[in-house]
């Protein structure tokens, strides 16, 4: 079949995919993170209802020792990034944040300060306020993480302005 008349099974495909992104296995996970990625480009739109289940499994690969992993991991999470829907993308890295620990939300700091560099380049400040801000504000919260979060956040100033602040979000405040 053309991928186009895939795209309404890919996201059910990939939702049983995502165990083999949790291998305990090196080889078998290096193989299922680099055979992702080779197929994003061509599903593209067609994963986004499974960005939610892929972006937080890819993210978790982010505090993986194997340096292979960790490096494929992340350029799959951009490759969903450029070619998924970004309001699927979006979620997908607040739910990796959700179930992520320190060390997973402090690896995901760069791929979400590129996300909202991109969506802001596409003038899509909604999303990126409704996505990227609140997830900024979970990893500034957690004084293990604050520090990488500074550029993430001096990037969303820039983007949104004052509008960013809630009247909570002192922590924000003092990392831009």
């Amino acid at each position: 079949e053309k991928p186009a008349d895939f795209g309404p099974l890919a996201a059910n495909v990939f939702i049983d995919f995502v165990p083999r992104l949790d291998d305990k296995n090196a080889k078998v996970l290096q193989h299922a993170v680099s055979s992702l990625m080779r197929v994003v480009p061509v599903l593209g739109g067609s994963l986004d209802g499974a960005c939610a289940e892929l972006i937080p499994a890819l993210a978790a690969n982010l505090a993986s020792k194997l340096a292979g992993v960790k490096k494929s991991s992340g350029d799959t999470i951009s490759a969903l990034a450029a070619h998924c829907g970004p309001a699927a993308v979006g979620a997908g890295m607040r739910q990796a944040l959700q179930t992520g620990n320190p060390v997973v939300a402090e690896g995901l700091v760069p791929y979400l300060l590129e996300f909202a560099r991109n969506e802001g380049m596409n003038n899509n400040s909604k999303l990126v306020a409704k996505h990227i801000v609140p997830a900024a504000r979970q990893i500034a919260e957690d004084k293990r993480t604050q520090a990488a979060c500074v550029p993430l956040c001096r990037e969303l100033h820039a983007q949104l302005g004052e509008a960013m602040f809630s009247k909570k979000d002192d922590i924000l405040r003092a990392l831009v």
